[in-house]
């Protein structure tokens, strides 16, 4: 009975520790690009000041490519790097810019991001080749791409909607949702029709269907919230993750908003400001569980 439970115990282990996303964040005062884990272990830091970075805040994530790529609004770029920090590159530099968001179109191998004072959402190449204006709007702030729907969604920069378009430029732009008070980044959740926000300046996490119908708050200042910034979804787990400039925390709660949201990451965070995660393949984590437990076997069998 013992040998049994003790099995049990060690896989439900190594499926906790082989299961953790890793969870990047910038942020846009200290210069950092800071990576930690979705059970709250040491944070990490990435990049900063040493590589010459000012003020990042948007990022993304090519987990297969071994990639962040990250907008620097101090240095006015659209940058990358390895996932453990190394190798950071320039791809774009854009003059007189507010470069506010990145985003990967990883199907089409496509970077896109937000310039909110040279009013443009573009595109090029992850290289950064092929540079290109995809949408002329006003103060284009955070978005997300709708990859299959060939469909860009984007909050602007002091606005209370968050509007919608086709990705190559054709059509109207459509106001999906209105009537907030400053919306910060959206998520989508395509499968069930849901996307998801931050309402900064009245200390929410909400969401909709896209289709319309009634607003519902998920986490408010009751839940400790104060300005939700940069926001993350974890489909697979059904856990939403955001940034919080105010509270300078990093949290996390269920993306129905039951049970309250979890602290991840405070202490010795000046103001994080985007969120982004990697999460690990299921057949990886059960490599990683088989692997530990025979190795654990052959050693208690000698």
């Amino acid at each position: 009975m013992r040998a049994r439970m003790f099995w049990v115990i060690l896989v439900g282990i190594a499926a906790r520790g082989a299961m953790a996303a890793d969870v990047y964040w910038t942020d846009d005062v200290a210069g950092l690009i800071v990576r930690g884990d979705s059970n709250g272990g040491p944070p990490q830091q990435l990049l900063g000041p040493i590589n010459g970075l000012q003020e990042p805040r948007g990022i993304a994530l090519d987990v297969a490519g071994g990639k962040i790529y990250f907008a620097d609004n101090g240095l006015n770029i659209i940058g990358r790097a390895n996932l453990d920090g190394s190798g950071a590159e320039e791809l774009i530099h854009s003059a007189n810019a507010f470069l506010a968001d990145v985003e990967l179109d990883l199907v089409n191998r496509k970077m896109y991001w937000a310039d909110r004072d040279n009013g443009t959402i573009r595109r090029a190449n992850l290289d950064g080749t092929g540079g290109e204006i995809v949408r002329t709007v006003a103060d284009p702030y955070f978005f997300e791409l709708d990859v299959a729907g060939g469909k860009v969604y984007w909050s602007n920069g002091d606005g209370p909607s968050i509007f919608r378009a086709n990705v190559d430029g054709s059509g109207p732009i459509e106001t999906i949702v209105s009537g907030l008070d400053h919306v910060r980044d959206v998520g989508l959740d395509l499968a069930n029709g849901m996307i998801y926000w931050g309402d900064r300046d009245t200390h929410k996490i909400q969401r909709r269907l896209i289709s319309g119908g009634t607003i519902e708050d998920l986490f408010d200042a009751s839940d400790g919230l104060d300005r939700p910034h940069g926001l993350a979804l974890d489909l697979g787990e059904r856990v939403i993750y955001w940034a919080d400039t105010q509270t300078h925390a990093i949290m996390r709660g269920s993306m129905n908003g039951i049970g309250a949201p979890q602290v991840l990451y405070q202490a010795g965070i000046p103001e994080p400001w985007d969120v982004e995660i990697a999460v690990p393949e299921p057949g990886v984590a059960w490599l990683v569980i088989v692997g530990s437990l025979i190795g654990l076997r052959r050693r208690s069998t000698r």
